[in-house]
């Protein structure tokens, strides 16, 4: 039986080899999805256990995998072990990138990734200039009334945080003065 930690490396490191990948055949893209699918259902059974999850992030950062596929796994991740929103974690162009495909699930990922963060920290100041702006206005513009809401009440929140300008910065994604290659 092998530890958390030596699974969790051992998950990470071919999490990475496959971040490297500018392309994965679907049969083997779908057995490692199984793969995570099962490390993820195994944590939530046995919480004590879910540090093996930590290097799931890798999956948003290559090529080879739509953020169909890594961003409802990743969600389930950081909800059983938020240790994965550390300081090493940079995810926020991919994130931002498919909030266009999927607002609801890359705004409840910023979240959790967000989630008594210190605005002083590396990651809060990486997600809000590249991910929190983009996220929003996208869930903002979703046509779903109730995700429209709740991206509302979480921009006047990180307002209340500090982010006075955050705001200007949504309008301007919105009327399209800025892309997302601007943030």
């Amino acid at each position: 039986e092998m530890s958390p930690k030596t699974r969790a490396e051992a998950l990470g490191r071919v999490a990475w080899f496959f971040s490297r990948a500018t392309h994965v055949d679907d049969e083997i893209r779908d057995r490692f999805g199984r793969l995570w699918d099962e490390r993820i259902a195994h944590a939530q059974a046995h919480p004590d256990e879910s540090q093996e999850l930590e290097g799931i992030f890798w999956l948003a950062k290559g090529q080879a995998f739509s953020s169909d596929w890594w961003l409802p796994r990743l969600r389930a991740a950081l909800k059983l072990e938020p240790s994965i929103a550390t300081e090493r974690y940079m995810i926020s162009k991919e994130l931002a990138e498919s909030s266009k495909d999927d607002p609801a699930t890359a705004l409840a990922v910023l979240k959790l990734l967000l989630h008594q963060r210190s605005t002083g920290s590396r990651v809060y100041y990486d997600m809000s200039r590249h991910a929190v702006p983009v996220v929003i206005a996208n869930a903002i513009t979703s046509g779903d009334a109730e995700l429209t809401a709740e991206a509302d009440s979480f921009m006047n929140e990180l307002g209340a945080r500090g982010r006075h300008t955050l705001e200007d910065e949504v309008r301007a994604v919105i009327d399209g003065a800025v892309t997302i290659d601007d943030v």
